[in-house]
């Protein structure tokens, strides 16, 4: 965690946000959203307490597909 070894920059935030966002969107195409539902879910409660807004936007990002 973050709290244990310290923040990462900015843009490794950005890079995991527009991956999970791209991640979602391939699910969404390929109609298996449902299939990684759960999984998704995880990522989001596993990033609770993780950097300055990036759970708000990766839930925002999961909200636009479930």
């Amino acid at each position: 965690m973050s709290s244990d070894f310290g923040d990462i920059d900015e843009a490794f935030y950005n890079s995991m946000k527009s991956t999970f966002a791209a991640a979602l969107k391939f699910m969404y195409k390929e109609r298996s959203l449902a299939i990684f539902e759960q999984r998704a879910i995880n990522i989001l409660r596993s990033t609770q307490d993780t950097g300055w807004g990036f759970h708000d936007t990766l839930s925002d990002i999961f909200y636009q597909f479930y």
